[in-house]
Order: structure tokens, then sequence, then C-alpha cells
């Protein structure tokens, strides 16, 4: 009876942390592989103030710029840049581009370039 009891056991801890690592997984990757880029949007101090549009870039693996902003952005054909479509920056978010859209944390801006390398 007791040998049932602990198999079971083991069992469900096992089965827990086959859980735990499927759900932190890809998260745990990330950071590993865009290291430097998570430490620096995460540490970088994000002025959020009205009339200021701060934000960081890099290269991906593939070549593509990736980069993130305390504002909305836009490619503009004719000079070729990324400029701010306002200089508003929402407190709480960042804007990612590409894509260009607005993710609410740092792991959520790793998770939008993951698709680009």
């Amino acid at each position: 009876m007791r040998s049932k009891r602990f198999s079971i056991r083991t069992l469900l801890i096992a089965m827990m942390l086959i859980a735990i690592a499927f759900n932190y997984g890809p998260t745990w990757y990330r950071r590993s592989k865009f290291g430097d880029q998570y430490e620096a949007v995460r540490n970088n101090t994000w002025s959020r103030d009205s009339g200021t549009s701060n934000g960081y870039e890099f290269r991906a693996a593939n070549g593509a710029m990736l980069s993130v902003w305390t504002t909305e952005h836009e490619y503009v054909e004719r000079s070729g840049l990324i400029e701010p479509l306002n200089f508003d920056p929402d407190p709480s978010r960042y804007y990612v581009y590409p894509p260009g859209k607005w993710v609410n944390t740092v792991d959520e801006v790793m998770e939008t370039w993951d698709q680009y390398d």
C-alpha cells in the first residue's frame, strides 16, 4: 500500500514540474536568447514625459531592425525612417515596431520580436 501512495505522489509532483517547465520554458528561452536586449529594455529609464519619444533599437539575426518606443510610431516611405505619430507617451505600455502594436510587458516585447528572428 505504501509504495502505491508514494508512486502517485511522485507522479503528481512530476506532472506539476512538467507543467511549470511547459508554462515558463518559452520565457526562460527568450530571456537567454535575447539576454542583452531584454536587460536593455527592462533597465532603460524610459522617459514618459509629454513631448518625448524615447526608444531602443537592435538588429535581429535575420537583419530586421526591431524597436520599442514610448509612443506610437510608423514607417514613413518617403524618408525611409520610423517616425513618431504623436508625442504623448503611454506610461504603462510599450509600442513595438514591427509589427506596430502596443504591448504591456517586456516579456511581450520579446514574444513579439521572436517572430522576426
